[in-house]
């Protein structure tokens, strides 16, 4: 009888250890996702700020340029093709701008952007 007990110990250890490496391995593999999870949001967040970096950039340099030739327009009193084309690409930037803002918008509206960009 005490051998039948001793082995009723022994089989409860080896279930024991057994539960808690399972449970171990569980909470590690819910880890690891989590982490990967993670790592794509920031992923995504570094790259719209990215994309909003580059527009910016862009409509800064059609507003310089804007504002370079009005200067020199109001200087020399004349309008000339450098106006139009000064103008025409601080639109472009200004609606490239716009149209990601609404992108951004309806990634949120979609559920598709899980974090704000700052």
């Amino acid at each position: 009888m005490t051998m039948n007990l001793l082995e009723l110990v022994q089989y409860l250890i080896v279930a024991e250890n057994a539960v808690i490496i399972a449970l171990i391995s569980v909470f590690g593999g819910l880890m690891v996702q989590r982490q990967k999870s993670t790592q794509k949001d920031a992923q995504t967040i570094a790259k719209q700020r990215s994309n909003e970096n580059l527009l910016s950039m862009r409509f800064m340099s059609a507003n310089t340029n804007l504002s370079i030739v009005t200067a020199m327009a109001v200087q020399n009193q004349k309008i000339n093709g450098q106006m139009d084309a000064a103008l025409k690409a601080a639109k472009e930037a200004q609606q490239a701008y716009y149209d990601y803002i609404n992108e951004l918008g309806a990634d949120k509206v979609a559920g598709l952007g899980k974090e704000e960009v700052a």
